[in-house]
């Protein structure tokens, strides 16, 4: 039973219910007599694409580089800030559409709401349950929004319909939002208010568009707003729930026991008091697996920094989709957790991104290829964002990016798909390889990148920012080459870059120990400004990138001390950060790591609706949460299938069912005591994978088509 149960009504919107069908998102708050569904829609953006890229010569190129090459790391950044950063420095900002209203004069009601996927509307209906009169007013306005306002259009069969429209500053786009009220009752219109009286129930519908996606929002609304109205609220609703189903219901998971399901501010409490609640964990995991199908649907845009849901004109980072770790993240569990379809959004936007990196490849590098730095926006701008010196001048976006292609196709194998997005692999490698430059020690290697979003100390004693041949740029190197090399064995491709990406990986600089023991996070073994960077970006390599694993046991344990380090001065203090921990301890094998972790994100970097706090709100701290547990439960990886890798004491009952992994293999599993119960298999491995069944009772290593162990169940 996954529910939220709350004592009180929402106060503000840190406390609301989002919900959300990848383009039109409401936070939901307020008490009985006065509610708001604060409303979005995913492409009501700010401003226009502008090319920002920055011209730069081949001698400032090389001059910046042999001041990083000679260790003059201050003077190579200023010759940065003044030659690399965009001209304007920013991107365009995610804003908010239009704030619903609802004020009545009773509270003995019913209220209920949805965001449908097959419809695009929001529906939300208030039933009464006293013959009393009452008087209920709608209105909708926008935030310090520039709109005009219409109403009482004769469009409306069945109510009364009010609507903004407006355009965006900055020559953004032109948006329009609608909003259909019907009643049994008496129905007044003045102005942007709409006034009920004498009624038993009120039913709203809104939606809304922008020019974006149609070239008339206002007509594009009216029209969806007459065919929903052509329905009845429980149609519409059966349909919303029949096509929600078919995704959330690909996957179940359930390791409590009924007694511990209590309202989500005692669970939160429990974990304030340092007690565990199985159900918590459950209810966190299932929660992010609805914000993914509520953010992130085919035909959408991806999941930005707050999924879909953003009240504030000017919001946090410009709730973009920063690519450095964020909307990664926000990707973590779609595969794994049957979400396959939500994940196409962000191959969409990857399209969408390609020509201006191409452009910001050759003006800013002289290079082909594609390329994007940190951020991104509705535009798919590629250009540098800020000037941020820890951040700005890092030139591996597409390259994180595109390992998402191979990732899907790794799951689904679906050649039609890898046939049309192919190319963005291979060109973001194309980027890479020509970007590369060899270095004193006689690597190849990135100059300048950064170590998002890291700073250290140099040999003079200055704070310094820029380096070359990071150990997070070197991973992605070799990540990025061994999905090509895959690739190419399936699709046309170009063989010269075939034999270049080959003879790359030889050429990589390997992962270094520093004088702590730690894993160094760049070529030269600095000390680190911040020991507590919220950052882990030189283990990426072991989640959720791959090169980790194939380094020896020193290596593995330099990267453990890395993390442990971190922790001691005070790392994983951000919602994302703290989600990144539970991955990384699931790929230690460290079970009373990775559940303190979950234990410590669910204490500290959760707002009292369940959303990730940054603070402020992010979404991809759900997102890691919900990917970790997985992590924690089953990998797979090379031909290894790992079972209970961390499961936690606590756990000690269990049973998931529908995890997907490469090759479209599905397993269910449970457990008891902490023992493996029954595992079934759904599909067929590309080879017979190496069975580790890891937990204090049991630990074996079988091979899974030749067990003759009851407990396994393989179906084609």
């Amino acid at each position: 039973m996954q529910k939220l149960h709350f004592y009180c009504p929402a106060s503000n919107w840190e406390e609301g219910l989002p919900i959300g069908n990848g383009k039109l998102g409401a936070m939901i708050y307020g008490n009985p007599h006065h509610y708001t569904l604060q409303c979005n829609e995913d492409s009501l953006w700010q401003g226009d694409y502008r090319n920002r890229n920055p011209k730069v010569s081949e001698q400032t190129r090389k001059t910046i580089q042999a001041l990083i090459f000679e260790g003059k790391t201050l003077e190579a950044q200023e010759m940065m800030k003044r030659h690399l950063t965009s001209i304007p420095e920013y991107q365009r900002q995610y804003e908010p559409a239009g704030d619903i209203h609802i004020s009545i004069d009773q509270s003995s009601v019913r209220v209920e709401s949805f965001s449908s996927y097959p419809d695009n509307i929001i529906g939300w209906k208030l039933s009464s349950t006293t013959e009393l009169p009452h008087t209920l007013t709608i209105s909708l306005n926008r935030l310090r929004g520039n709109y005009e306002t219409f109403h009482d259009l004769s469009s409306s069969e069945q109510g009364t319909v009010l609507g903004i429209s407006g355009q965006t500053s900055n020559k953004g786009v032109v948006y329009a939002q609608i909003i259909s009220v019907q009643s049994d009752g008496n129905m007044d219109l003045n102005g942007q208010y709409v006034t009920m009286s004498h009624f038993k129930e009120v039913i709203l519908y809104t939606t809304a568009a922008t020019t974006f996606r149609v070239e008339n929002p206002t007509e594009y609304c009216l029209e969806k707003i007459k065919l929903v109205e052509k329905n009845s609220w429980d149609s519409l609703k059966q349909y919303h729930i029949a096509d929600y189903q078919e995704l959330f219901g690909q996957l179940s998971f359930n390791i409590s026991d009924p007694s511990e399901f209590k309202a989500v501010p005692d669970l939160l409490e429990e974990i304030r008091e340092g007690k565990s609640n199985n159900y918590l964990t459950e209810l966190m995991f299932q929660y992010g697996r609805y914000l993914l199908i509520s953010s992130s649907r085919p035909g959408s845009l991806p999941a930005n920094l707050q999924g879909i849901w953003n009240k504030d004109i000017m919001p946090a980072w410009d709730s973009k989709f920063t690519i450095n770790i964020n909307t990664e993240m926000n990707y973590w569990p779609a595969e794994k957790t049957g979400l396959s379809k939500c994940h196409l959004p962000l191959f969409d936007h990857i399209k969408r991104m390609y020509p201006n990196g191409v452009k910001t490849a050759r003006d800013m590098y002289a290079v082909d290829g594609f390329t994007a730095h940190h951020n991104t926006d509705i535009w798919g701008d590629t250009a540098p964002q800020d000037v941020y010196l820890p951040a700005t001048y890092w030139p591996m976006g597409a390259v994180w990016l595109s390992l998402h292609i191979w990732e899907h196709y790794d799951y689904t194998l679906d050649k039609t798909f890898l046939n049309d997005y192919f190319y963005l692999i291979e060109e973001s490698l194309r980027f890479l390889l020509n970007y590369l430059v060899e270095s004193p020690e006689g690597y190849l290697v990135t100059n300048p990148s950064v170590s998002p979003e890291n700073s250290f100390y140099t040999e003079s004693g200055e704070v310094g920012y820029v380096s070359y041949g990071t150990t997070m740029d070197n991973q992605l190197t070799w990540e990025i080459i061994q999905c090509y090399l895959k690739g190419i064995e399936l699709m046309p491709h170009d063989k010269v870059l075939a034999e270049k990406a080959a003879d790359t990986l030889n050429r990589i600089p390997p992962h270094t120990l520093g004088k702590n023991g730690q894993l160094q996070e760049w070529i030269k073994d600095y000390c680190e400004e911040e020991p507590g960077h919220r950052h882990f970006s030189h283990l990426f390599g072991l989640f959720p990138g791959h090169k980790l694993k194939h380094e020896p046991s020193k290596i593995i344990s330099a990267a453990r001390k890395s993390i442990e380090m971190r922790l001691e001065n005070g790392g994983g203090h951000t919602g994302w950060s703290a989600a990144w921990l539970i991955n990384l301890w699931a790929h230690f094998k460290n079970k009373q790591q990775f559940h303190y972790s979950i234990l410590k994100q669910l204490k500290e970097s959760t707002l009292p609706n369940l959303l990730d706090n940054h603070p402020p709100f992010q979404i991809d701290g759900n997102f890691g949460f919900t990917s970790g547990i997985i992590e924690g439960l089953i990998q797979y990886y090379d031909n290894r299938l790992d079972i209970f890798p961390a499961l936690p004491d606590k756990w000690s009952n269990g049973e998931i069912k529908g995890v997907c992994l490469p090759n479209k293999v599905k397993i269910d599993m449970s457990w008891k005591n902490n023992v493996l119960e029954k595992m079934t298999v759904m599909g067929a491995f590309h080879d017979n994978p190496k069975l580790f069944i890891n937990n204090e009772y049991q630990g074996r290593l079988n091979e899974l088509a030749d067990t003759d162990d009851s407990i396994f169940i393989v179906e084609p």
